[in-house]
C-alpha cells in the first residue's frame, strides 16, 4: 500500500505516485459494484439494461487494474536496479513486506467470515481451513470462489510475489549474455515472453487445464504494469521516453478516454454476463482489451507533471486517496457486508442503487478500522 504524504504531489515522482491510491479506489469500487449487481439480479442474461452491459464487466475490470498496479509497483525497484547496474533489492525485506501486506488483513477477514457468514460458507472454510489460511484455495477448481470469495485473486498475487524475483534475475542474466548495454533489450524480451505466457495461460484456463487462481492466465495483465516500470526506470536513467508515454503524461485525459472507449467496445461485443460460460473468442477479446484499460489508466499517473490535469487531481482528492489506502480491506470485506445486508432477500427484492450505497458505506467503516489498527 502506498503511504499517504502531507506535501503536494511532485511533478516527476520517483518513489511516490500519489494518483495510484486513487486508481486502487476505483478498482475496488468496480469489484464491489459488480458483486452488488450480481446480488440484485442486474447482471442476469435476460436483463435488458444498458447499465448491466457495464456492471457485468466491472469485476474482471477491477482485477485487471489491480494487477497492472502490482506489476508496476513491485517490478519498479528490480528494473531500476537493473538499468542502473546496481544490486537487486534485498529479498529478505521484499518477502517480509509482501507477507505483511497480504496475510494479516486477510486472516482478520477470514475470522470475520467464520463468525458472520452463512452456515454453509463457515463449514466450507472450516473443512479446508489450512488451505484457506495459506491462500492456496485459488488452485482448487471447486474451492477457489468460496470462503472469502475474492481471495482467488490473492492466490495469484502471492504467486506473482514469489515469481517476480526469479524473473528479474533471469532477465539480468539474459542481459549479461547479450553483451554490454543490452539491459533494455533483455527487459523487452523478458516482457514479451511474460506477456505471451499470459495469453497461452488464458487459453489453458478457458480449456479448464489451469485453475482460475493460477498465475499463468493473468501474467499479461501484470506485464502491462511492468512495461510502464521499465520505461519509467529508463527515463530516470536519462534514456528516451516512447511517444505513447509522452502523450499520456502530457494529456492524461487521453488515457481515461481510451479506457472508457475500450470498456464501451467490450459492452458492444455482447459477451455473456457475469459467470456465465463464454467462448474462447469472448475471453480473449475481453481479456486483451482489459489489459490496455489498466495500461491507459496507470500511465498518466507515472509519467508527466502529476500536479496537472483534472484526472490526476480527482484521483489525488483526499477522500478518494483514503479509499485507495484502505482498498484492500474494502476488497476483502464487501462480499460479507453485502451478504449481511441482503440476507434472506430474493434477488428481485434487492434494490441495486441503495444496496450499492449501503454496502460501500458499511464496508468503508470496517476497511478503515482494519487499515488503522492493523495494516498501517
Amino acid at each position: 500500500m502506498t503511504p499517504s504524504g502531507g506535501g503536494p504531489p511532485r511533478a516527476e515522482p520517483d518513489r511516490f505516485y500519489p494518483g495510484i491510491d486513487g486508481l486502487r479506489a476505483l478498482a475496488a469500487f468496480l469489484v464491489l459494484t459488480f458483486h452488488v449487481a450480481e446480488r440484485s439480479g442486474l447482471n442476469r442474461a435476460d436483463t435488458a439494461s444498458w447499465v448491466a452491459d457495464y456492471t457485468s464487466q466491472f469485476g474482471r475490470l477491477g482485477v485487471s487494474i489491480f494487477f497492472a498496479i502490482s506489476g508496476f509497483l513491485l517490478y519498479r525497484p528490480f528494473v531500476a536496479a537493473h538499468l542502473a547496474d546496481e544490486a537487486a533489492p534485498a529479498l529478505g525485506g521484499y518477502f517480509r513486506r509482501r507477507f505483511l501486506r497480504i496475510f494479516p488483513a486477510y486472516w482478520l477477514a477470514l475470522v470475520g467470515y467464520l463468525l458472520l457468514a452463512s452456515p454453509q460458507l463457515r463449514d466450507s472454510i472450516l473443512d479446508h481451513l489450512l488451505l484457506r489460511i495459506s491462500l492456496l484455495q485459488g488452485w482448487s477448481e471447486t474451492l477457489a470462489l468460496s470462503g472469502v470469495s475474492v481471495a482467488w485473486t490473492l492466490t495469484i498475487e502471492l504467486t506473482f510475489y514469489l515469481v517476480l524475483p526469479l524473473y528479474a534475475w533471469l532477465v539480468r542474466r539474459l542481459a549479461r549474455s547479450l553483451g554490454r548495454d543490452q539491459a533494455l533489450t533483455a527487459e523487452l524480451i523478458g516482457l514479451g515472453a511474460f506477456y505471451l505466457l499470459g495469453l497461452a495461460g488464458r487459453w489453458l484456463l478457458a480449456d479448464k487445464a489451469l485453475p482460475i487462481g493460477g498465475l499463468a492466465p493473468w501474467m499479461d495483465l501484470f506485464a502491462m504494469g511492468m512495461v510502464i516500470a521499465v520505461f519509467r526506470a529508463r527515463q530516470r536513467e536519462g534514456g528516451g521516453t516512447p511517444a505513447v508515454f509522452k502523450y499520456l503524461g502530457r494529456y492524461p485525459v487521453l488515457g481515461l478516454l481510451l479506457a472508457l472507449e475500450l470498456v464501451w467496445v467490450v459492452a458492444q461485443l455482447d459477451v455473456p454476463r457475469g459467470f456465465q460460460p463464454k467462448t474462447l473468442g469472448d475471453e480473449y477479446a475481453r481479456h486483451f482489451l482489459y489489459g490496455f484499460v489498466g495500461f491507459a489508466l496507470l500511465s498518466p499517473l507515472v509519467f508527466g507533471n502529476q500536479a496537472k490535469g483534472w484526472y490526476r487531481r480527482a484521483l489525488c482528492w483526499r477522500p478518494v486517496r483514503w479509499t485507495g489506502e484502505v482498498s484492500y480491506g474494502l476488497y476483502l470485506w464487501h462480499v460479507l457486508v453485502l451478504y449481511l445486508l441482503t440476507e434472506g432477500l430474493r434477488a428481485d427484492e434487492v434494490a441495486f442503487w441503495p444496496t450499492l450505497g449501503a454496502t460501500f458505506a458499511a464496508t468503508m467503516v470496517i476497511a478503515s478500522a482494519s487499515f488503522v489498527m492493523l495494516e498501517r
